[in-house]
């Protein structure tokens, strides 16, 4: 199970650079909207020996909780609620080595509803 998370941590990390990846030189922001679990969860860091706490999502139109490690700039998570947000995705040009080259910014709230998220993966907590 450990390893499975820690593959896990590795791809959604590979998958948030691609989908950051800006090399047309497009400065241009997207927007995404997420469905944000009532629970996050511990995954392993690849920096350090301690665990990171991050968001569990659900990106429009898909079924199955993402660890989202960007922290979203605006939003103020509380645990125990859904969320459905729209978000900004503002890339950024040069970033740290061990940053995302991505800065999430909170449009708005959508959807926010105390209620335990349905689905939710093995090692969710509620704080």
């Amino acid at each position: 199970m450990k390893r499975l998370i820690q593959l896990t941590a590795i791809l959604l990390c590979a998958a948030v650079c691609i989908a950051c990846d800006n090399e047309s030189g497009d400065e241009t922001p997207q927007i995404a909207r997420y469905t944000i679990a009532s629970h996050r969860i511990y995954t392993p860091n690849v920096v350090s020996t301690l665990p990171v706490l991050c968001y569990l999502v659900k990106p429009e139109g898909t079924t199955k909780w993402q660890c989202f490690y960007n922290p979203i700039s605006g939003f103020t998570y509380e645990p125990g609620t859904e969320y459905e947000v729209e978000v900004e995705i503002i890339p950024i040009s040069n970033p740290p080595m061990d940053a995302s080259n991505c800065e999430y910014r909170l449009r708005r709230i959508l959807r926010q509803e105390t209620t335990t998220s349905d689905n939710l993966p093995d090692g969710a907590v509620s704080e």
